[in-house]
C-alpha cells in the first residue's frame, strides 16, 4: 500500500498578537460577509425553486482552495490627488512597517499611482518544490476601495520565504482616505498542485525568523545567477527552526 506524503506549508511569525489574533487560515474559514446572507439553492418544483451562487461549482471550489493571509492591524491610508505624489499611512499597532519601490521599476508615474509594500510579519517555508499563486482575494465586495489593487504573482516557498504585499492605488481627482480593517483577507494563496497541503503555524523568536527569511536573500545582483545558485542547491535549507 502506498501513502501520499503530506506537503507542509510552515508559516512563521515572531509576533504573538499576529499568531493569536490573525493567523493564516484555510480560505473556507474566510467566506465574504455577503455570502453568508445568500439563500441556499433548492428545487421543490418548477414553480418553487431557487438557484444561487452557492450552487456554482467553480465558485464553491474557489473558496475551498488554498489559504488566506489577513491584514494583522488596522491600516489607515491617505493618497493625494492626481498630479501630486503625496501619501500618508498609519498602522493602529504603531509597529508594522511599509516600504516603497522606485517608480523606475514600473511603467507608471508616481503622480498617477501610489505604491505601498506592506512588510508582512509572516515568513513561509514549504517542504516540497511547489508553486503558489499569490493573488488578490476575489468576491470581496466592499473590503477594498475600487482604486486599490493588490498585485499578483507566483511564489515558491522553497526558494523564497517573504510574504510582503505589494499594492498600487490609482490617484483620482480628489484626495482619498480609507481604512483597511484588521482581519480583512489581503491575499488568497492557491497551491498550483492537486496534492494536499497541510498548514502549520509557528510562533518563533526573531533570530529564528530571520534565519528562515535568509533563504531568499540577494546573493547576487543578477536573477539568472540567483536561479543557478538555487538550482544547484539540492538539500534542505538549514535554519534555526
Amino acid at each position: 500500500m502506498f501513502f501520499k506524503r503530506k506537503i507542509i506549508l510552515n508559516c512563521y511569525t515572531n509576533r504573538s498578537d499576529v499568531y493569536n489574533y490573525f493567523p493564516i487560515v484555510e480560505t473556507k474559514k474566510k467566506f465574504p460577509k455577503w455570502l453568508k446572507k445568500t439563500k441556499t439553492s433548492y428545487f421543490k418544483s418548477i414553480d418553487d425553486r431557487f438557484e444561487g451562487v452557492k450552487s456554482c461549482p467553480a465558485f464553491v471550489d474557489y473558496f475551498l482552495t488554498g489559504f488566506v493571509l489577513p491584514i494583522w492591524s488596522d491600516l489607515a491610508l491617505t493618497v493625494g490627488k492626481e498630479g501630486a505624489n503625496a501619501y500618508r499611512w498609519q498602522y493602529s499597532d504603531k509597529k508594522s512597517e511599509i516600504e516603497f519601490h522606485s517608480f523606475a521599476q514600473f511603467a507608471l508615474d508616481e503622480k498617477s499611482h501610489q505604491h505601498f509594500k506592506l512588510v508582512s510579519p509572516w515568513v513561509f517555508s514549504c517542504s516540497e518544490d511547489i508553486k503558489f499563486l499569490w493573488s488578490a482575494p476575489s468576491w470581496r465586495f466592499g473590503d477594498f476601495p475600487e482604486t486599490l489593487e493588490i498585485l499578483n504573482g507566483v511564489l515558491n516557498f522553497r526558494t523564497n520565504a517573504g510574504t510582503n504585499i505589494n499594492m498600487l492605488v490609482k490617484r483620482t481627482e480628489k484626495d482619498q482616505q480609507f481604512l483597511l480593517e484588521a482581519g480583512t483577507p489581503l491575499v488568497h494563496l492557491i497551491p498550483l498542485t492537486d496534492k494536499k497541503i497541510v498548514l502549520k503555524l509557528h510562533l518563533v523568536d526573531t533570530e529564528t525568523l530571520y534565519s528562515i527569511l535568509n533563504v531568499g536573500r540577494r546573493t547576487t545582483f543578477f536573477i539568472k545567477a540567483k536561479k543557478k545558485i538555487q538550482h544547484a542547491f539540492k538539500g534542505k535549507f538549514k535554519t534555526l527552526a
